[in-house]
């Protein structure tokens, strides 16, 4: 199951509107930060779950915030708080951690947006990403590890897998340059 082309479905259109007016943002601007954030936070997702300790985490967290995946079908909740969105914020610092800012500017450089509005849309990706883990839960019956594995196997548009990408985006020493790979081949190509 590909997250990426189902969170992009989710989120194109109303969401991406809904997304640019809670931001101060337009829709172009929210989708091409999610074109390049979204495999980001699932790569990171992977590499945090790597271990036990990491998939019983993410388990716990989704067990108790995220099981029903209501906010997929009722994405009201996802903008009761105007320009924040506290509980994104808190998804988003436990996923990236010390590598938060480092991650917001790579994405900043790869879309030409400033890293203040990055981060702001971040925090109503990360809910959208908790909600479809919680679905897939509940639906399939993952346990921690069953979550792990799905994330593993979450690749890029030319095959490669997500953690990978994450890895080289969040490694200081390197340029993020894999990040050219996807951009465009989630919302389509866009001509300026």
């Amino acid at each position: 199951m590909d997250i990426t082309s189902v969170l992009t479905e989710v989120i194109k259109g109303d969401v991406s509107e809904k997304i640019g007016q809670a931001t101060g943002t337009d829709k172009s601007t929210v989708e091409s930060v999610i074109a390049v954030g979204l495999p980001v936070i699932l790569g990171q997702m992977a590499n945090n779950t790597g271990d036990e300790k990491g998939a019983q985490a993410l388990d716990s967290a989704v067990e108790k915030d995220h099981t029903s995946g209501s906010l997929l079908e009722s994405l009201g909740g996802l903008f009761a708080g105007g320009d924040s969105n506290n509980d994104g914020g808190k998804i988003i610092e436990h996923v990236l951690g010390e590598k938060q800012s480092s991650a917001n500017e790579t994405i900043a450089n790869k879309t030409g947006i400033d890293v203040a509005t990055v981060a702001k849309i971040l925090t109503f990706l990360a809910p959208l990403v908790m909600a479809y883990l919680g679905k897939k839960k509940s639906s399939d019956n993952l346990d921690a590890g069953g979550l792990s594995d799905l994330l593993k196997q979450q690749k890029t548009d030319n095959g490669g897998l997500l953690s990978d990408l994450a890895t080289a985006v969040l490694d200081k020493n390197k340029d993020g340059s894999m990040l050219d790979d996807i951009i465009g081949g989630l919302f389509g190509n866009r001509s300026s």
